[in-house]
């Protein structure tokens, strides 16, 4: 895995991320063989702004076209954000439950296993997302990965 952080919340709309991935991706041989690139390619913002309205582009650096955010050399690059999209929902609808002691404690109420005061954790295990309790180290499954 490599982790990439490069520029600011505005990078995401300006095309500067979009540059730096499609560079990054080229140098490191993640790249599509036998494919030409646009005769008249489009500018970095402008696949930016596709991307985010979820149209899938692909990238050109040094005369490689490189596969860019919804695509992915397995063909899977949809399902990977549809599953990014549902872990944020989740997370925003589980989090003000998680900060409320009430709410969390009638949400588990069943369980009987909250200590006085817990620590919640989101952790991942091959895509799919637990909530775990520190203290007592119980977790539970709530999102699942479609494999």
């Amino acid at each position: 895995m490599t982790l990439l952080m490069v520029g600011n919340h505005s990078s995401f709309d300006d095309g500067t991320l979009f540059d730096a991935v499609t560079e990054f991706r080229a140098a490191n041989d993640f790249w599509v063989r036998g494919i030409l690139p646009e005769r008249e390619p489009r500018s970095a913002k402008d696949s930016a702004k596709f991307i985010r309205h979820g149209m899938m582009v692909t990238g050109t650096y040094q005369g490689k076209v490189v596969p860019t955010a919804l695509l992915s050399s397995m063909g899977t690059g949809v399902r990977h954000t549809i599953h990014a999209d549902q872990i944020v929902i989740t997370l925003e609808s589980w989090e003000p439950i998680l900060d409320d002691p009430a709410q969390s404690e009638a949400a588990f109420k069943q369980k009987g296993w909250i200590p006085k005061e817990p620590v919640w954790q989101w952790n991942f295990h091959y895509g799919d997302l637990y909530l775990t309790e520190t203290k007592t180290g119980a977790a539970g499954l709530v999102l699942p990965w479609d494999r």
